[in-house]
Formats: structure tokens, sequence, C-alpha cells
């Protein structure tokens, strides 16, 4: 249970550090935005795109 738990505060730790970063929360309101217009990749898309080198 306490290696679950450690785990679990590293997550919280990594998310609150995330969210405060500013860059970070640009990056991830963009990503909103573009979605809600409709400009999204399917998975097969995005490792094609990433994995392998677009």
């Amino acid at each position: 249970m306490d290696r679950f738990m450690n785990e679990v505060d590293e997550q919280v730790e990594e998310l609150l550090s995330l969210s405060a970063n500013p860059e970070f929360m640009e990056i991830i309101d963009k990503a909103r935005e573009e979605f809600k217009t409709g400009r999204k990749l399917t998975l097969e898309e995005m490792k094609q795109e990433f994995l392998d080198g677009g």
C-alpha cells in the first residue's frame, strides 16, 4: 500500500507542477480549442505523425 501511495503522490506532484506551468497550460488550451473546431487526429494518424517521423 505504501508503494501505491508513493506513486499516487508522485503523480499528484507532477500534475500540480504541470498545471502551474503557463507554457504547458497554453499548449493544453490550444489543443482543446483545436479539438473543438474539429482539428484532431486518429490514433493511427498520431502514430504515423509522431512515431514514424511524419
